[in-house]
């Protein structure tokens, strides 16, 4: 059945096979022609880290409100006879919208017309990578504006500094509570990974473990968008990152479009939200400026 689905992705791709592709992929093929495009999804975790760290929503409505689970209560001890301790359940309701990512892929006729040509993987990397790193810039640094509001731009605890140092990584590290440090990750930008590699502690020690990409024992993820020298570490629990999905990843074959071009386009959208649903899973290091005295 594997083989027959990509079979009928070629032919869904390449514009063949129309009536055994409409009919394999009913329910799959909306209305103005979008294939959900499955095959796509492990790609994009090449392309985002917050693929691999957040939670995944589905969702069917435009926009609305999730319900999130606030309770942090633990079982109690009974003896024996006695009634269950019971705890009243906390839930947050937070509102989301439903964002539309879009690109066009033009790919030439002969191209696509050849079947030694992978159509399949060449599509399948160039949306992963367009849509994983359009993603992840959003979730680091969504201005809110016809957008969602990025990490860096939410008003998050952490720690302070006026430079990156071992006690200022150290004092991050602390302000995130302990359960939450169990899963948490560092997220930094390339130039301070460079600072980091260098941060020796008191004993001459490197601060970051070369042999595994960690510090204090937590994986530490480069992003090119980590792009804000005042806020250059991020670190906490990301699967408090809930991602929205109102549409996954889906393709259309524009057959007609660049056809005087001799190309075949491939118009790919996906509508999505992101909340952090719980505000003190993520920390932040922010830079502030020594004020210096003017006699």
């Amino acid at each position: 059945m594997a083989f027959k689905h990509l079979d009928l992705i070629n032919s869904f791709l390449r514009g063949t096979n129309t009536t055994e592709v409409n009919e394999y992929f009913r329910g799959d093929i909306d209305e103005s022609g979008y294939l959900d495009y499955k095959i796509g999804e492990e790609t994009l975790k090449k392309y985002s880290i917050f693929r691999n760290l957040s939670t995944y929503l589905t969702v069917s409505k435009t926009d609305g409100k999730i319900i999130v689970p606030t309770s942090t209560d633990i079982a109690g001890v009974m003896q024996e006879g006695d009634s269950f301790p019971v705890s009243e359940e906390g839930f947050n309701e937070l509102d989301f919208s439903s964002y539309k990512l879009g690109s066009i892929i033009k790919v030439k006729q002969d191209f696509v017309s050849d079947n030694d040509f992978n159509l399949i993987n060449y599509l399948d990397n160039e949306l992963g990578k367009r849509f994983g790193k359009a993603e992840e810039r959003l979730i680091l640094n969504g201005t809110g504006n016809n957008e969602p509001l990025g990490l860096l731009n939410l008003e998050l605890d952490g720690a302070q500094t006026s430079s990156v140092t071992c006690d200022s990584i150290t004092n991050l590290y602390f302000s995130l509570a302990n359960d939450h440090r169990n899963d948490a990750v560092f997220v930094v930008s390339d130039e301070i990974a460079v600072t980091l590699r260098k941060l020796k502690d008191e004993d001459g020690n490197y601060l970051w473990n070369q042999n595994n990409d960690t510090i204090f024992g937590k994986k530490v993820y480069i992003s090119n968008y980590m792009t804000d020298s005042t806020k250059p570490i991020l670190f906490g629990n990301f699967s408090y990152l809930w991602i929205i999905h109102r549409k996954r990843l889906a393709l259309k074959v524009l057959q007609e479009l660049y056809a005087n071009n001799y190309q075949i386009g491939y118009a790919a959208k996906e509508r999505l939200d992101f909340k952090l649903t719980e505000p003190n899973a993520v920390k932040v290091l922010s830079i502030q400026e020594v004020e210096t005295s003017q006699e």
